[in-house]
């Protein structure tokens, strides 16, 4: 992670002088995230459900091309390291309880390519538009396995 972050400085101050022309620019972008997973009901002897809702941070490099007064197109790299769960237990009366919960944690690059544009709608009124494409390139997966009883690492363990 800090590798990451003292490369992103590097490549941002280094090139800031090189490409120092009118209507470039470059920043650094960071971004809360919210995470949670969604579970699908199925044929099965337990349930699953989320554990909730889970705050992240991502951050990153951005360069901004502004073509025209209104107009400008940018594009960041953002790393994200995001965190969700799982609870599972028994829905019938099975000897063996199941009460497992599941926590995974996630990096991504994520590189956002973005439109941006702002109109004059009136006197002190600006209509904005944003639209927006890109992609998640997954880095690293772990996951954190509990069990009642406990007869699991508490340690997060590395998953393809």
């Amino acid at each position: 992670m800090k590798k990451i972050l003292l490369i992103s400085v590097i490549v941002l101050y280094s090139v800031t002088g090189l490409f120092a022309q009118k209507g470039l620019s470059f920043g650094l972008r960071a971004i809360p995230t919210l995470n949670w997973v969604s579970m699908t009901d199925g044929d099965s002897l337990y349930s699953y459900e989320s554990s909730g809702t889970k705050l992240g941070i991502g951050f990153g490099p951005s360069v901004r091309y502004k073509f025209s007064d209104n107009f400008n197109v940018d594009v960041s790299g953002i790393f994200t390291w995001q965190k969700f769960g799982i609870n599972q237990t028994n829905e019938t009366t099975n000897s063996m309880v199941v009460n497992r919960t599941e926590d995974f944690k996630v990096q991504f690059l994520q590189i956002p390519l973005n439109f941006n544009g702002q109109f004059d709608v009136a006197q002190d009124f600006q209509a904005l538009i944003n639209f927006g494409v890109g992609t998640g390139i997954k880095l690293k997966a772990s996951r954190l396995l509990t069990d009642n009883p406990a007869a699991f690492s508490t340690e997060y363990k590395t998953t393809s």
